[in-house]
This record gives C-alpha cells, sequence and structure tokens, in this order.
C-alpha cells in the first residue's frame, strides 16, 4: 500500500488584514499538515502550486519556511527512519508564469522540496517530462513506491493548449499508478474566479492519468461526480473572508492506492475546522463567527452613539464576553479567539452620514474578547434624508474585477464565444502588468498564442479556414483586429480606472 497527502495553496506569508496572528495561523495549519503527514507515515506529499502567498517573499516568512522543513526532515528520519519527500508545482502566487526565477527553485536548491516542471515548447506545441534529477532536486517526473508523478507550473488561460501535449507526453502503463499535478481550477467550482471548461481533451487525459492533483481554488471538490478522478483540496487556511461557510469544505485529501489493485485507491478528506478543538483528525484554523445579520433599525436608538451600545449589547446576547483590562494573556495565539463577520441592515432615525463603520469596529474591539472585526453595513439607510449608500463591501477585489472583465468581454460580441477561456487570459495579463520586471514579449507572446489557437471561435468559418491554413506568423496577419481591440480595451482599464465603464455591480 502507498500513502500521499495532498494539499495546495497554503499562502505562507500572507498577512490577513494586516494582523501578525493572521501570518502565524497560515504557518501553524502548515505545521499542522506536515506533522500529519508524518502521524500517517505516508510515502511523499504533494503540494499543488500556492506554498506562498507572494512571489517577493520576505525574508521573514523565507525563514520560517526553511526551520519548519528542515524539522520536518529531521523529523522523518529520527521517528520514522526514511524520508518523506515533497513534491511541489509553482502556482501563480509562487511565481508569474513569465518569470524563470522564484523561491520555489531556491527550495530545490537546499533540498527541502522536490520541485516537478514539466516543459511546453510553444513552437512545436509540445510538453516534455525530463526524470527527476537528485543532483538538482528537479525534474518534470519522479518515480516513488510505483507511482509516477508528473508535474506542471501555472500556465495560467493557456492551460487548455497543453492538454493534448500532455497526453502525447504522458507514458501509458499498467505498471505505475499515475498522478499529474497541475495548478488550476475546473469552471464552476468557484463562483468568484474564473475557471477553466471540462473539455474533451482535458477528459481524454484520464486514460494516462489516474489523479489529477489541483490546486487554485481555496474550495475542496472532486471531479466529475460520475467517475472522479480530479481533486481539489482546497486551501489550508481562510484566505478571504467570503471563504467562511459551514458547507464550504477545505484541508487535504489523504489518499491509499491499493497494493493488490494499484488502479482503485481511497480518498480520506482531513478537513479545516472553524477553531481549534485539539483533534488530530481536523486541521486547526482560526474562528471566523458570524451571528445572524444584525437590524439595527429595529432598537430605540435615536442617534450613532446609541446605536453602537445596541450592537454591543445584541453581540453580549450573542454570547461574546467583555474585555478585560486586567487580563494581560495574550490570547492571539489561542484558534478559538475569533474574528467577527457582522452583517448589518435597516433603517435608522439619523443621517446615513453618520453611520461611521470604522468606529463601530473601533468600538467592538475595544468592548469586545475578539481579535478583529469585519463588518458590512450596505444595506442601512436612513428615515431621515433617504441617503442609501451604495456599495460593494461584500464582494472582494477579486469579485469585482472579475464582474469587470464580465462586463468588457459581454460589450463585444466577438469575444463571447470564448468567453470564459478569455476571461482567463485577462486575469493572466493583468497579473503580468502589476508586475515591476514584467517581459512585455514574453507578454506579446502569450497572447499571440492564446489568440491563434482560439481563431475558429472568435472568428466563426473564417476562422475555421485560418487555423486549416496552419499560418505560421499571425503578428502581422489582419485578423489580430480583434486582439488589437481587447488590449486598447485592457489600457483603457488600466488607464482610466474602472470607474469610467458604465455598468451594474
Amino acid at each position: 500500500m502507498v500513502k500521499f497527502l495532498h494539499i495546495a495553496d497554503t499562502h505562507l506569508g500572507y498577512k490577513q488584514y494586516n494582523l501578525q496572528t493572521r501570518y502565524n495561523d497560515f504557518i501553524q495549519a502548515f505545521q499542522f499538515i506536515l506533522n500529519k503527514a508524518i502521524d500517517e507515515r505516508v510515502d511523499f506529499v504533494l503540494i499543488a502550486g500556492d506554498m506562498f502567498n507572494d512571489s517577493k517573499v520576505n525574508p521573514e516568512t523565507l525563514s520560517k519556511v526553511y526551520q519548519i522543513l528542515s524539522q520536518y526532515q529531521d523529523t522523518t528520519k529520527l521517528k520514522l527512519k526514511k524520508d518523506i519527500p515533497i513534491l511541489a508545482i509553482e502556482g501563480n502566487h509562487d511565481s508569474p508564469i513569465f518569470s524563470s526565477q522564484s523561491w520555489m527553485k531556491f527550495l530545490a536548491d537546499l533540498g527541502l522540496i522536490h520541485l516537478l516542471s514539466g516543459d511546453y515548447n510553444t513552437t512545436s506545441k509540445t510538453v516534455t517530462f525530463t526524470p527527476y534529477s537528485p543532483e538538482t532536486n528537479r525534474g518534470g517526473f519522479i518515480e516513488l513506491e510505483g507511482v509516477r508523478i508528473y508535474g506542471l507550473p501555472y500556465f495560467g488561460s493557456n492551460t487548455p493548449l497543453l492538454f493534448p501535449a500532455i497526453y502525447e507526453a504522458i507514458q501509458e502503463s499498467d505498471d505505475y499508478f499515475t498522478i499529474l499535478m497541475m495548478h488550476f481550477g475546473i469552471a464552476g467550482r468557484d463562483k468568484k474566479k474564473a475557471g477553466i471548461n471540462y473539455t474533451p481533451e482535458l477528459e481524454k487525459l484520464h486514460k494516462k492519468v489516474n489523479y489529477l492533483a489541483l490546486g487554485h481554488f481555496h474550495t475542496m471538490y472532486t471531479f466529475p461526480m460520475e467517475d472522479e478522478w480530479i481533486y481539489n483540496p482546497g486551501s489550508s487556511e481562510i484566505n478571504d473572508i467570503k471563504e467562511y461557510d459551514v458547507n464550504r469544505d477545505h484541508g487535504a485529501f489523504l489518499i491509499e492506492i491499493n497494493a493488490s489493485d494499484t488502479k482503485n485507491f481511497e480518498v480520506t478528506k482531513i478537513l479545516c475546522e472553524n477553531g481549534d478543538s485539539q483533534s488530530k483528525n481536523l486541521i486547526p484554523n482560526r474562528t471566523f463567527y458570524s451571528p445572524t445579520p444584525m437590524n439595527v433599525g429595529a432598537s430605540k436608538a435615536t442617534s450613532f452613539k446609541e446605536t453602537l451600545q445596541e450592537v454591543i449589547k445584541n453581540l453580549k446576547a450573542f454570547g461574546f464576553k467583555s474585555r478585560k483590562n486586567e487580563d494581560n494573556i495574550n490570547k492571539s495565539d489561542n484558534l478559538n479567539y475569533p474574528i467577527l463577520v457582522l452583517t448589518l441592515f435597516g433603517t435608522v432615525p439619523y443621517s446615513r452620514l453618520e453611520f461611521n463603520t470604522r468606529q463601530l469596529r473601533e468600538h467592538i474591539l475595544e468592548e469586545l474578547d475578539i481579535l478583529d472585526a469585519r463588518i458590512y453595513s450596505t444595506s442601512i439607510q436612513s428615515e431621515l434624508d433617504g441617503i442609501i449608500i451604495e456599495g460593494d463591501e461584500e464582494l472582494s477585489i477579486d469579485e469585482i474585477e472579475k464582474k469587470v472583465f464580465e462586463f468588457m468581454i459581454d460589450s463585444n460580441k466577438n469575444y463571447t464565444p470564448a468567453r470564459t477561456d478569455l476571461l482567463n487570459l485577462i486575469f493572466d495579463i493583468k497579473a503580468q502588468l502589476q508586475e515591476i520586471d514584467a517581459d512585455p514579449k514574453f507578454l506579446k507572446d502569450h497572447i499571440k498564442q492564446w489568440y491563434s489557437s482560439h481563431i475558429s471561435e472568435l472568428k466563426g468559418k473564417e476562422g475555421k479556414k485560418i487555423k486549416e491554413k496552419k499560418i505560421q506568423n499571425t503578428e502581422n496577419d489582419a485578423n489580430l483586429d480583434d486582439m488589437d481591440d481587447l488590449l486598447g480595451d485592457l489600457t483603457e482599464y488600466e488607464d482610466s480606472g474602472e470607474e469610467e465603464f458604465d455598468f451594474e455591480l
């Protein structure tokens, strides 16, 4: 029997809400998972991208990760008398897709991880998986305990172009259990993010791949329902407040491959808990607590000051305790020390402009024994002046940007046939333009490559004829007009800001 642990999106180094405590929470969840790997005596650990939260890792994070991985290696050798290798790929947060350098490569150079990175040749449209090298701790694939693991870094919107090439590059064998590790999400599995469509080309990979180990989306899922072979464990901590939901699982997969039938395997979900019960079977996470939405207009408060007191009174009724000044114990390390998620609504008898969310948050933190408070109050209005503060406090930046980009695509009917793929491309462009050392040539080639593979969708019958001619140089082709229009739209968006567009959020 072979056992392995599959995780992704640990986002080490993330200082959520600018709180050092949240920075520590992500580190603590990662440490728990590695200890779980030791307790389960697994044969290897998969990290399917976004081990780090940012490609520009600060010294504190790098030092901490070095200590954790070094201690992990020492513990496995001392306790188990063997190594439990960590096999990893680069996600979009670990390294920009146009960069040849990353801290993941540095960790591989130190021998702390085995970095899997197949190569894609854009000219020949072929994928090459070179054998793993113990000297460099890198390669396209590695063989361990009768399991062959292939890996590819993040390719963004061009990911679908790789599926046929991956199929040709992977060896078909009855002697191996085959794993492919990639970093992308299946479209529809996370409404906040653009994903990759489940196409016949992707489905065909299942003929050679027993287990597709994904990362990128922060919610746990398996796919497809009728024949599960795609697995995404989700994040190891709550990266966005919208991810807090008792019905949204995330964590890790523990896989046991049947010794007598290597094509069959058992999957055990290791879930994250909301808080810390000291359970060895649940990944401890910071407690997020969201009481029933509060109607601030139902009270007798006639001023914002009185509303402050009413909110505190109601929160205490929900079970929140008063902060005690004499208690000098630092509770931030206690994961049961919560983050409050408070939604307010109703009609107040004073001006809406007097309702100060920041002041309310500060008052809550002064009065109650909690770590932090996130307050949503866009549904509050005033019976005095009729002012409603419009906005999207409850939408994350990613969600707002997604709506903007969807509007841009839908405004031009030529783009709609490739709507999902184009949305992925725009996010890629945005991410690359944000990098100081962005490579304009790579960006141009990336867009040309995407466009040449989507001509038939964007140009209809005319595009099919063009594709059949197999034009090698599309740079001066008249059919690049649509791509120029897209780049023009994106330039407008970057230069003038989203407020220039007339759209409904």
